[in-house]
């Protein structure tokens, strides 16, 4: 597995690639807009080259991604609420395109009343109607399983297998597996089997090879609660061997996955404990 973290943008594109680099990142998420906002500054033509330019001078980062604004809910009930996340998620899509970003990862949302059935439904038609305004966009699109807290979609398999039965394109779209959310969700991974079980169950309702990237976060609270509190590896409950059967797997040898832990002057700590897993 190629291993980093998620790096800042802030004050240029460019400024996540070389923050990685400087923390031997082999993989690196950013986001491409403020997080804290549906809209986002304009954008000149010159710094996407330079963002290009700055990745070819940087090869040993593998893959870089976007991690989508969590204000984004395509499960929203509240249709104002649906329009500024289908825009957003638009502005998102066509900043990672220009960017020539390797995937866009983005929650599912959360329907409240309107129930899981109609969210996954109005997820999947979101999820359509976007493809569609970008038919050439190399850019695949992760669903992220999460945690379970409140109405949230995505905690178990089948209801991200929903989402998937529904899309048109299905080879533009893959799946994000967040170890945190797993874990608080009741999938385990702290020893070999339990790895195998949860792996046999995504592979079995969703497709081993649907997954492309991953989150690599220790979990701050106990197994199967649905809290999504992230904690530094070996610091939570998953523990530093809990990701020795993930990132040694075959099947994802050339994957990215990046760290998302609270405290960024503790990334090379949390990178070194996991590159050590590595065999």
């Amino acid at each position: 597995m190629r291993i980093g973290a998620h790096m800042s943008a802030a004050g240029g594109f460019e400024n996540a690639i070389k923050g990685g680099s400087g923390i031997d990142c082999e993989a690196v998420q950013m986001f491409v807009k403020s997080n804290r906002s549906w809209g986002a500054r304009a954008v000149k033509d010159e710094e996407f080259g330079t963002f290009k330019s700055t990745r070819s001078a940087n090869p040993g980062i593998s893959s870089i991604f976007c991690h989508g604004t969590y204000l984004v809910n395509l499960a929203a009930e509240d249709k104002e609420i649906l329009a500024k996340s289908i825009a957003c998620f638009e502005l998102e899509y066509d900043l990672c395109t220009k960017l020539g970003l390797d995937f866009l990862v983005f929650h599912p949302g959360a329907p409240k009343k309107m129930g899981l059935e109609k969210g996954i439904a109005q997820v999947a038609a979101s999820l359509n109607a976007i493809a569609k305004k970008f038919p050439k966009s190399p850019v695949k699109i992760l669903l992220e399983n999460t945690a379970g807290q409140g109405s949230t979609i995505g905690r178990a398999w089948p209801e991200l297998r929903q989402i998937i039965d529904k899309l048109e394109d299905t080879k533009r779209f893959g799946l994000c597996f967040d170890t945190c959310h797993a874990f608080s969700a009741g999938h385990d991974i702290r020893t070999e089997k339990a790895y195998q079980k949860t792996m046999k169950a995504v592979d079995d309702e969703i497709g081993i090879d649907r997954v492309l990237a991953f989150h690599l976060n220790d979990s701050e609270h106990e197994f199967g609660t649905n809290h999504d509190r992230h904690a530094h590896i070996g610091e939570g409950q998953i523990g530093t061997e809990g990701f020795r059967w993930l990132v040694n797997d075959p099947r994802f040898k050339d994957h990215p996955g990046t760290i998302e832990t609270p405290d960024e002057e503790k990334f090379p700590q949390d990178l070194e404990r996991l590159k050590g897993l590595r065999t």
